[in-house]
């Protein structure tokens, strides 16, 4: 009987057809104009032979070879014990080397010409992950019977007829002549992540059946991938209706509008990894989006990725991008993918999602039928039926947390690199990042450069440190920056600005604003520990007629003024924020469904076309803060360093409007403590200070102290702040190193746990950069030495964030309580630090207890700890 590759109950497909299958898909995939020049870049070349991609398809039609062992064509018996080939191949080469030498001849692997011998192995190496990780030296003993004669049968003469097929597919790949197949790590590793992706399209059943089609099936091969490509919206961009050699007009993308001279400037940047500074709502979002038609246009790009830090803002922002999609390709758009792992997103269909399974996702409408609903066929959603996935998808919106996945030890890190090769990665509020994730950024974009992909970094309070820091390393294999500038100097670099490096140094100019000043008066007032105080300061003015944004540290805080605010009003106010009719605030604990309905109601509030006829209260935490287009007429907001509160005052009068009378100004009251901040050195509270658990730093939301202060001191020394034009000098007195070390002069000469501090926060700050770089898949190494390091899902687990992942509760749909707003509650994360539960593998969504819930107050119990939940939010509940 013919070796098999499948089975479907009684539907075998052979070994043969599969590779097929999965030969076809990648030739197509690597054929691609932008694929094939980031392979050439890779390689180090100018470009990449016809007969290199032949020999490397050959590889992949290979991939699944070790099927051939007897232990896994056995499993046709569903009886048969769970044999698979990858590690029963990869032992071979380790412990049998003459064994696997036979192997490869009968396959034709030894014939393929244009591989080095001494790198050979490497292709090898990257051949067996194509399920997602490389396969371990480490994984167990192999078995040499699986290989030999057994019962008349011989997995040779299987893999001799593979070899067979492999010539008529590609023959020139077994010619002499040609290019050496490049071997820099970089391009083996793009070849691995190639290579994932085309076995599991290839993998598809609904283009690729399981079935005997005979020797027909060699012929539909290509015609099934070319038909797949399409439908999954893999196309490139300069294959989309309209994109030609000239980008479509700014005004066809932006409703009718015109570029600003600075959009225009970031549409034209030079250099491939460009910083973009910018004040909030000076139009850095479409500044973006048209420098990726632009790039599209010349080829350039084939897709884009908008990574942002939350998932608030990854959701607003996705309607704006679809809508630009919609509005250049009004017949035909690109999918637009929110790329938010365990939320259903109605934009990608009018029909109903279902997740079933390990997340797959199915389409149907209330009567279970397909064929009435709009754009229902379910290969256009392939991207969002994994969120390995997603960053496969042509334009893709989503949180930096995806594209960070791809340049750590996690399954199908490959996977996830090749979405972004071709793609034009933006990312925003790229200041927003902790050591840590600022660490795997930088890894991020050294592939990125080393591949010669595009991308924009978008911030409003980039420090120079940081700036120096994002362009500079991405083109040296250690990811060492330059040093920053001196003070003065970073001081007077023009703002907003565009910047690049160019021979390994950094370039900045000016962009060019709107040209308009927001005189901001801050107050600093000693309120941080008195809630009752800042909710009748907060009522008073939303009285008045003000729209009032209370932004707090802490979800603690924030909920605290929140009850003191309810308790000061009538139920029934207008004053209040409210959900569905139902008084509320802003913040990270409460459930998806809420989430989703809360920035709605926000938008509807406090959005830029939100209707503006009495007072609001709307108090929340950080996830007010970024890439929303709130725009309050006061802001009240916890002490925090002045980047971050700049991004605060950024929700503070964001569009020219007429204001409450006595609000014609735009002013702050930030809370204080009494004094200075040294009582935090030792007791870190309301976000601010340094935690250590049994004397040992563990961080926190502001930990660092000393930018903190320098922000106290820059309010009390300078109360009005004229944005944008201050904008460069408080990110650099409060971010830059010399400004921070004269700081520490003046506060360690009083009182010596300021240098303490300092030394904690330096120890934290080298120990969870050297976290990151453990956790990382650097592409310079070879592909073989990342095959014996630990991956997630081994001995540990890493992140793309510092700290315990929440537990997710997951109710099953016919119990799952109605919240506070009247949608029922299907899933809700629970702080980790809450259940106790500190096993990383302990992952899987947990079933609740014990669910009761009336009038919109749920209680429910996971992990042995009981949980309550309503218009406040999560909490706990002694038991």
């Amino acid at each position: 009987m013919e070796s098999w590759a499948k089975i479907r109950g009684p539907k075998l497909l052979s070994l043969a057809h599969h590779s097929t299958d999965v030969a076809c898909v990648f030739r197509r995939l690597v054929t691609r104009e932008v694929t094939r020049a980031r392979l050439a870049f890779a390689a180090q070349k100018q470009e990449i032979e016809n007969v290199t991609l032949d020999r490397l398809a050959v590889l992949a039609f290979l991939h699944d070879f070790g099927k051939a062992n007897h232990g896994f064509q056995a499993r046709i018996d569903p009886r048969a014990p769970l044999i698979g080939h990858l590690r029963q191949t990869r032992w071979l080469f380790q412990t049998n080397e003459n064994l696997g030498q036979v192997l490869l001849k009968a396959c034709g692997l030894l014939a393929l010409k244009g591989f080095r011998e001494d790198t050979a192995m490497e292709f090898i190496e990257a051949m067996l992950a194509h399920h997602g990780k490389p396969v371990s030296t480490q994984e167990g003993a192999g078995d040499r019977e699986l290989w030999t004669v057994k019962n008349g049968k011989d997995p040779l003469d299987a893999l001799t007829e593979l070899g067979s097929v492999a010539r008529l597919l590609f023959p020139k790949a077994f010619e002499e002549g040609g290019e050496e197949v490049p071997d820099t790590p970089a391009f083996i590793h793009a070849f691995a992540g190639l290579l994932n992706l085309a076995d599991w399209i290839g993998s598809d059943e609904r283009v690729f059946p399981v079935c005997d089609e005979g020797n027909e099936r060699f012929n539909l091969g290509w015609q099934r991938a070319d038909h797949a490509l399409e439908r999954m919206g893999a196309l490139a961009a300069s294959d989309w209706p309209g994109m030609g050699t000239d980008a479509p007009a700014f005004a066809t993308a932006f409703k009718g509008r015109t570029p600003r001279p600075f959009q225009q400037a970031v549409a034209e940047a030079e250099g491939r990894i460009v910083a973009v500074e910018a004040e909030t709502g000076a139009g850095k979002t479409e500044a973006a989006l048209w420098r990726f038609i632009h790039l599209a246009a010349r080829g350039e790009v084939d897709g884009l990725y908008f990574a942002l830090p939350t998932r608030v803002a990854a959701r607003q922002l996705h309607s704006r991008v679809e809508a630009m999609a919609k509005a250049i390709w009004p017949d035909n758009s690109p999918l637009v993918v929110l790329a938010t792992p365990g939320e259903i997103d109605a934009a990608h269909s009018n029909a109903l999602q279902s997740t079933v399974g390990e997340g797959r996702i199915i389409l149907f409408d209330s009567d279970g039928d397909q064929s009435g609903i709009p754009d229902c066929d379910p290969l256009r959603l392939w991207a969002t039926e994994r969120p390995k996935r997603y960053l496969t998808a042509a334009i893709a919106v989503g949180t930096i947390d995806q594209a960070l996945l791809s340049c750590i030890r996690v399954k199908h890190a490959h996977l996830r690199a090749t979405g972004l090769l071709g793609k034009l990665l933006v990312i925003d509020e790229v200041h927003a990042s902790d050591t840590y994730m600022t660490r795997l950024t930088l890894e991020l974009l050294h592939r990125h450069q080393a591949i010669g992909g595009h991308a924009l970094l978008l911030s409003a309070t980039l420090g120079a440190k940081a700036r120096s820091e994002l362009l500079t390393a991405p083109g040296t294999s250690d990811l060492q920056s330059q040093p920053p500038p001196p003070l003065t100097e970073a001081i007077a670099k023009p703002y907003p600005s565009i910047a690049w490096t160019a021979n390994g140094c950094e370039n900045l100019r000016a962009a060019g604003g709107s040209g308009q000043i927001k005189r901001v008066h801050m107050t600093l007032a000693p309120l941080l520990d008195d809630a009752p105080a800042i909710a009748n300061s907060a009522v008073a003015h939303a009285s008045a007629g003000a729209r009032v944004l209370i932004v707090r540290n802490t979800v603690d805080a924030a909920i605290a003024v929140f009850e003191q605010m309810t308790a000061i009003l009538p139920g029934n106010t207008s004053l209040l924020f409210r959900v569905n009719g139902v008084a509320t605030l802003h913040h990270g604990r409460f459930s998806r469904e809420d989430r989703a309905l809360m920035d709605q109601a926000v938008d509807a509030t406090l959005g830029k076309d939100a209707p503006r006829t009495h007072g609001v209260l709307l108090v929340g935490t950080q996830t007010l803060e970024q890439s929303l287009d709130i725009d309050a007429d006061f802001l009240i907001t916890d002490l925090c360093p002045a980047d971050v509160l700049l991004q605060r005052i950024g929700r503070l009068h964001r569009h020219a409007r007429s204001r409450p009378t006595g609000f014609e100004d735009a002013r702050v009251l930030v809370l204080g403590p009494q004094d200075d901040l040294a009582l935090y050195l030792d007791r870190p509270k309301h976000g601010l200070g340094l935690f250590a658990h049994k004397g040992i730093p563990q961080g926190g939301i502001y930990e660092n102290l000393l930018a903190v202060e320098a922000t106290r001191r820059l309010i009390l020394s300078q109360p009005s702040w004229d944005i944008p034009a201050m904008n460069r000098e408080l990110v650099e007195m409060t971010t830059h190193p010399q400004a921070l070390g004269s700081l520490l002069v003046d506060l360690a000469a009083s009182d010596a746990r300021w240098e303490k501090h300092q030394r904690d926060q330096s120890g934290l700050h080298w120990a969870n950069r050297g976290s990151a770089a453990f956790a990382s898949l650097n592409w310079t190494k070879p592909f073989s030495e990342c095959r014996d390091l630990a991956w997630s899902g081994d001995e540990m687990t890493f992140a793309t964030r510092l700290g315990l992942d929440g537990r997710v509760v997951e109710f099953e749909e016919a119990e799952a309580p109605v919240g506070p707003f009247g949608v029922p509650m299907r899933r809700i994360t629970i702080p980790a630090r809450w259940t106790g539960v500190l096993d990383p593998a302990v992952l899987e969504p947990w079933r609740p207890l014990d669910i009761a819930g009336a009038d919109g107050e749920v209680a429910f119990t996971a992990w042995g700890q009981r949980f309550g939940y309503d218009a406040r939010g999560l909490r706990r509940i002694a038991l």
